[in-house]
């Protein structure tokens, strides 16, 4: 059984602008969808995505006039600010947002390690497994999940790191409390205060 296409399904080959090529469009489609699932498509998509070639279309795409308006219109449509307050409020964009404002800090002072999702949400879990809750770890209060204050044990001041073992969860008072104290001198002044 045999089918006809029509002419304007084959492209142009690139050695002869006035012949065509001996595949369609859309077979040409389908095997290139199968050459990117396997390893070696994956490794020359990788590629290409990380050329300058492949950067200046990205930047003409996201910079033109055209797709500035269409992101500008989307942005304020309802559904748009619904998903975004969702996401905001969501457990996940809580953790995003304290995350990104500590790689701002790690990148301008150049402090060793990253903050990651994961690393936070087992900081929580440590914390949870330790006390049964979210508590402070220098008062013993109950901090909520919207509360909680991320703190560096030794301060980025005098060279503290985000490392996982420098981290601790604390309440709003503790931390600003602390000012660039490392974590026994602020127990010291704690103690102090408590006689």
């Amino acid at each position: 059984m045999s089918f006809t296409k029509k002419i304007k399904e084959f492209r142009f080959r690139s050695d002869n602008p006035k012949l065509y090529h001996s595949w369609c469009k859309s077979c040409e489609n389908v095997s290139k969808r199968k050459y990117r699932k396997t390893a070696d498509g994956l490794k020359t998509l990788k590629l290409y995505n990380a050329s300058d070639k492949r950067k200046k279309i990205k930047y003409k795409f996201n910079h033109s006039k055209k797709n500035k308006k269409s992101q500008a219109k989307h942005r304020k449509s309802v559904g748009y600010v619904i998903s975004q307050k969702r996401y905001k409020n969501s457990l996940k964009g809580r953790l995003s947002r304290k995350i990104n404002g500590h790689r701002r800090r790690t990148r301008i002072q150049n402090i060793k390690f990253k903050i990651t999702k994961e690393k936070l949400e087992k900081l929580i879990q440590n914390n949870k497994t330790k006390y049964s809750r979210l508590t402070c770890e220098y008062c013993g209060k109950r901090v909520g999940i919207k509360t909680y204050h991320l703190d560096h044990r030794k301060p980025v001041s005098k060279n503290g790191t985000n490392h996982f073992n420098n981290l601790a969860i604390s309440c709003k008072h503790c931390n600003l409390s602390k000012h660039n104290m490392t974590a026994k001198q602020f127990m010291l002044t704690r103690a102090e205060v408590l006689k």
